[in-house]
């Protein structure tokens, strides 16, 4: 299922962006999110995967993207069932 075919880079824990150099890539695309309806908060509900869940693990997912000073093109990643 094809939902919007855009992504955007991002660094775990520092945001988005792209580190120069070879990266190890995972894919995560779910149905939507929704919090409880708890005031207290709790655990974020965010559905069935929209894409093989083989790329949502950098140990699995086999994708790299080698990001050049300046880089600017765009960036197709191929998935497959």
């Amino acid at each position: 299922m094809v939902v919007d075919e855009t992504f955007v880079l991002a660094v775990i824990g520092e945001g988005p962006g792209a580190v120069e150099g070879r990266n190890r890539v995972i894919v995560a695309c779910y149905e939507g999110q929704r919090r409880p309806a708890a005031p207290s908060g709790g655990e974020l509900h965010l559905g069935a995967s929209l894409i093989p869940e083989r790329y949502t693990s950098y140990e699995t997912s086999g994708l790299v993207i080698d990001v050049q000073p300046g880089m600017r093109l765009p960036v197709e990643l191929h998935l497959t069932r």
